[in-house]
């Protein structure tokens, strides 16, 4: 089944790349350059599976979080270990979500 994905940024460039990455992973792609045009399109369109939001944050949050991640839970693993990392909006609020394979 595929997935249906609204892509949300102000950044062409942006926009292409990530449509042509998820196209080829066979997930259906919306583009969109701004949270108005994402609004409208929604009531006309309805929700789709994924909405990914262009968000402004410091450039160092993930690195020490996925670190960690690395360090204390998948680095005995080699190349059997996995880390998930999910960066969502609730509300106001931008949510990270880091989960690993490790051990602890």
């Amino acid at each position: 089944m595929t997935k249906w994905i609204i892509v949300v940024d102000d950044d062409t460039a942006n926009l292409k790349m990530a449509g042509h990455i998820l196209s080829r992973n066979n997930m259906r792609v919306t583009a969109l350059k701004s949270g108005q045009a994402f609004l409208d399109y929604v009531n006309d369109n309805g929700m789709p599976d994924l909405v990914l939001l262009d968000i402004k944050m410091p450039s160092m949050i993930l690195q020490p979080i996925v670190e960690n991640a690395v360090n204390h839970g998948i680095r005995e693993m080699g190349d059997k270990g996995k880390i998930s990392l999910k960066v969502f909006r609730d509300s106001e609020d931008v949510c990270i979500s880091v989960a690993d394979t490790g051990k602890g």
